[in-house]
């Protein structure tokens, strides 16, 4: 394994397959919508869409943060989703929670939509620095300290590569 990779494409590749599995369990036969949350999670969605035997319709809800020193989590939404979501199943797709603030807010504003059910994907959550109650969530990995950037996380180098880096491994 290369220096600072710490999660190639066929370990990327056996975890959708896994997630695949139990989305396709829990979601089988139902209404279902997969928002990705800005740009993040576009490569980890494709590659799920794909291989998903349930009915998706995939938006797209794109925002800022107001302020990043406060980590309050609230939104300015640039682009909302196009299609109603009462009474259908909503997954959430990012690519890494880190204090869930964000995430937080979003379920709440599409809460008032009235959805069935709210969910969130995502390639990575560091479960020790949520600081929020969030829905149930689908990780394919866990982690702790690494700064990662790859499989559209982050807009270095290594975002557009189908691989996760520690960048601190790097320094």
């Amino acid at each position: 394994m290369n220096k600072g990779i710490i999660k190639d494409s066929i370990e990327i590749n056996s975890a959708i397959v896994n997630l695949s599995k139990t989305i396709n369990q829990n979601f089988n036969h139902t209404p279902t919508d997969i928002i990705t949350m800005n740009n993040a999670a576009k490569y980890f969605v494709e590659d799920l869409i794909d291989i998903l035997d349930v009915d998706i319709r995939q938006q797209s809800l794109k925002f800022k943060n107001y302020n990043h020193s406060t980590h309050s989590g609230e939104v300015c939404i640039t682009k909302d989703i196009e299609y109603p979501i009462f009474d259908r199943n909503i997954i959430l797709a990012d690519g890494m929670i880190i204090s869930g603030s964000t995430h937080f807010y979003l379920c709440n504003y599409l809460e008032q939509s009235k959805p069935k059910s709210i969910s969130i994907i995502c390639i990575g959550i560091k479960p020790a620095l949520v600081k929020h109650k969030l829905p149930d969530y689908y990780s394919l990995f866990e982690f702790n300290e690494e700064w990662i950037e790859g499989y559209g996380i982050g807009d270095g180098e290594y975002s557009s590569q189908k691989c996760l880096v520690d960048l601190k491994k790097y320094k």
